[in-house]
């Protein structure tokens, strides 16, 4: 069998638990309540395949500090 031996992408992603917090608009009568994520995460991937069971696999990724 023939293939692709290298495969580049990119990744991302977001925590849906605690790095998420609560904003609320309108003052004393609140009209749009959501939340909103504290950081993400995104990068690059790089795959290389080596036989047909085994791969390495290389990611750089960048989350802004808090």
């Amino acid at each position: 069998m023939c293939g692709q031996n290298l495969s580049i992408g990119v990744v991302g992603g977001a925590s849906p638990t605690s790095d998420f917090q609560n904003q609320t608009l309108g003052g004393d009568f609140p009209f749009i309540d959501y939340s909103t994520p504290k950081r993400y995460v995104i990068g690059a991937m790089l795959e290389y395949r080596l036989t047909s069971q085994i791969s390495m696999e290389a990611d750089g990724l960048f989350h802004p500090p808090r």
